[in-house]
């Protein structure tokens, strides 16, 4: 079997079981072999069920960097780096800031799918920084600016146009009154608003990806982190299951994989109402 991923804007299906891409959640499609060239001609991108794999794995990997980073790997990392400049890194670590602080830092980066690699510029950005501060949510927002370059490449390429998401003046008024009003480090958004957000959050960016483009929104520096923990919600939150049943649905069959998926929930059902009669018994 083979999976063939619609990149968006292919109307016309082709023969085979109805999934969606475990990595990135796009519409797909298992195909058998003989269907591959047909499918190729439509525009899917066609990959095997190793590829898919890996593809995932990598995508996880990348997803959870942040949790993965700990302090032996930073430690590596600043290491590398005092190889060539071993006065920079003299000076800022442990003089200026602690380890564990760089770990946040960098930890912080990657979970916003922020690259490190240029360890040169986040280690000069945070020599001048912490001698402002050591918070590492700020010092985050300092090195983050540093590297707009490299993350707008990473984003858009070498086009000299960039499409993106950006609120609605309204909202974001209203947003910056919650965030002035609420007197506390969580800002006071109402439930409903925040609904809102997220719906037309996902709405925005599935049309941009229809159009081929990376979904980025813009707003304001004071909103970034609020609205960032707000979205987090709702995107790139893809179940493990789907790879699972895709994998089952590609090596046996798709009424496999919809019965094995039954047997696993009837399964967890047993052992919880079991667990249930246990904590009763006692």
């Amino acid at each position: 079997m083979l999976l063939a991923i619609n990149p968006g804007g292919i109307a016309q299906s082709v023969p085979g079981t109805q999934t969606r891409d475990p990595a990135f959640g796009l519409p797909a499609i298992w195909i058998e072999p003989r269907t591959r060239d047909a499918a190729q001609v439509l525009g899917y991108t066609v990959v095997d069920c190793a590829t898919v794999i890996a593809t995932h794995i990598n995508h996880l990997l990348l997803s959870h960097a942040g949790q993965l980073l700990g302090r032996q790997e930073v430690q590596a990392l600043i290491d590398h780096i005092g190889k060539f400049a071993p006065k920079l890194v003299d000076d800022v670590v442990p003089k200026l800031i602690p380890l564990a602080t760089m770990q946040r830092v960098l930890q912080n980066l990657l979970d916003e799918g922020v690259p490190i690699r240029d360890m040169r510029t986040i280690v000069e950005t945070l020599a001048d920084a912490a001698q402002r501060t050591t918070d590492a949510t700020e010092l985050t927002a300092q090195v983050r600016s540093a590297l707009r370059a490299s993350i707008a490449q990473t984003l858009f390429g070498m086009t000299r146009e960039l499409s993106v998401i950006a609120l609605d003046p309204e909202l974001e008024k209203v947003l910056v009154q919650s965030v002035s009003g609420a007197g506390s480090d969580v800002p006071a958004i109402e439930p409903g608003l925040v609904d809102l957000i997220q719906r037309g959050a996902a709405q925005a960016a599935q049309r941009q990806e229809d159009m081929g483009l990376a979904p980025t929104l813009l707003v304001p520096d004071r909103l970034r982190g609020r609205v960032l923990s707000l979205y987090s919600l709702c995107w790139n939150m893809l179940p493990l299951g789907g790879l699972l049943a895709g994998v089952l649905a590609a090596a046996v069959s798709a009424r496999f994989a919809v019965l094995v998926g039954g047997a696993v929930v009837a399964a967890n059902a047993l052992l919880f109402l079991a667990s249930r009669r246990l904590r009763a018994l006692r």
